[in-house]
């Protein structure tokens, strides 16, 4: 990865990092959670890009980016990370570290990878990569998770509603809003980090 990627990453991730010590340094102490995790992870889909979350365990409205200049002193968090990175956004998440596992919000970027980075389509027996997606789940606190295998297909079902087919080379999500998502099976962390959001946001 070159110089200038990296240089930006470690501004986002400073950035990033220093709201989440910042809102838990802002709240009752009564009330603060869980210390900021710092998540990082390739996909390859819709574009190659490294994804780089920091989580923090508090159910807060989303970050905003505001019209404060990139040299200000203070409110220039998030303008600097939308101006350094590929893409940023934030969702509902929970905590990967803690046990039992912590709701709160997941604030990302994205990097591009250089085109040296060239992923391999992944051939896998569905049943171990269901195991592994179930056990994902499992360890974000989603339970009731079913699990049903069947000859080059296997089905997890989350209580929420979705329904993840693995078959050897894909993951195909369906919500219960009837919106159908692809992944392939290299992109299986994102993949369980879409799972976990979705159900935040489908959870009442």
């Amino acid at each position: 990865m070159a110089r200038e990627l990296i240089e930006n990453g470690t501004l986002a991730v400073s950035e990033l990092a220093t709201n989440a010590y910042r809102l838990a340094e802002g709240l009752d102490p009564c009330t603060r959670t869980v210390s900021p995790e710092l998540w990082i992870w390739a996909r390859s889909y819709p574009h190659q890009a490294l994804v780089v979350t920091v989580f923090d365990g508090y159910q807060t409205p989303p970050p905003q980016e505001t019209g404060s200049a990139l040299w200000a002193e203070h409110g220039r968090g998030l303008n600097i990370v939308a101006a350094v990175s590929s893409s940023w956004g934030s969702h509902p998440s929970r905590a990967r570290f803690t046990s039992p596992p912590v709701i709160g919000k997941a604030v990302w970027f994205t990097l591009p990878l250089p085109p040296t980075w060239r992923h391999r389509t992944r051939i896998a027996d569905p049943r171990r990569t269901a195991v592994q997606l179930h056990a994902l789940l499992a360890a974000r606190g989603i339970g009731g998770i079913i699990r049903k295998d069947a000859r080059a297909v296997s089905l997890v079902s989350v209580p929420c509603g979705l329904n993840i087919r693995v078959q050897p080379t894909t993951f195909t999500l369906n919500d219960t809003n009837g919106v159908t998502i692809r992944r392939p099976l290299v992109d299986l962390h994102d993949l369980a980090e879409l799972v976990v959001q979705r159900t935040e946001e489908i959870t009442p």
